[in-house]
């Protein structure tokens, strides 16, 4: 530290000292912690090795049609609509047809568990509200990056309403939800070695 000569006596001094990343080496020294708190674009992490499904869209993956609950549908119907159609997410819309949320069956199964809700109450009393929205452009890297640190992630369209006086507005829809193991899937089963054949030969990205 460098301390002013023309300093007079009682004067307060600030000494500033730099100090490691050491504890904080699982935010500051990850790229994807700097890149999703906004500190850091994608492009800049050059040392991230780009695989060949990192740049490819949602939409290569093959999504079922979405379930729809309202947010007032009691978590025993949920409960019965999850196991009848073997799935553990339901995006809850409500009446404007706004995305509201989640319920899913790990969620569900704590607030029950723990006596926090009861299977006559509203699927709202457990949905997830804070929850990520993708598009079907979104490249995979960005949803696998997502997904370590959510159960899943929202896939969403955007379509052309008219108004009765013509007026043009965005209505934005849910078009599907990816989970951890559908992208592990795609990895798994839609790789370059794995691509249809087209006119003889294998399809490469």
């Amino acid at each position: 530290a460098v301390v002013s000569t023309q300093s007079t006596g009682g004067a307060k001094v600030v000494v500033i000292l730099p100090d490691s990343v050491r504890n904080y080496m699982t935010k500051f020294l990850a790229d994807d912690w700097m890149i999703e708190q906004g500190f850091m674009l994608d492009t800049e992490a050059e040392n991230i090795g780009q695989l060949w499904w990192h740049k490819l869209p949602v939409s290569v993956i093959t999504l079922e049609d979405p379930i729809i609950i309202s947010p007032t549908m009691k978590c025993q119907v949920a409960m019965e609509i999850m196991n009848k159609r073997n799935v553990d997410q339901l995006p809850v819309v409500g009446p404007d047809g706004s995305i509201l949320g989640a319920v899913t069956l790990h969620n569900m199964m704590r607030k029950v568990t723990t006596g926090k809700a009861n299977a006559m109450d509203p699927v709202a009393k457990i949905m997830y509200n804070q929850f990520r929205k993708v598009t079907t452009d979104t490249p995979l890297s960005d949803v696998s990056k997502m997904l370590d640190h959510d159960h899943f992630v929202i896939v969403t369209k955007v379509w052309q309403y008219y108004t009765e006086e013509g007026d043009n507005v965005e209505k934005e829809i849910v078009f599907g939800i990816i989970s951890r193991i559908d992208v592990v899937d795609y990895i798994m089963n839609g790789g370059p070695g794995n691509q249809p054949k087209v006119n003889g030969d294998m399809a490469h990205d």
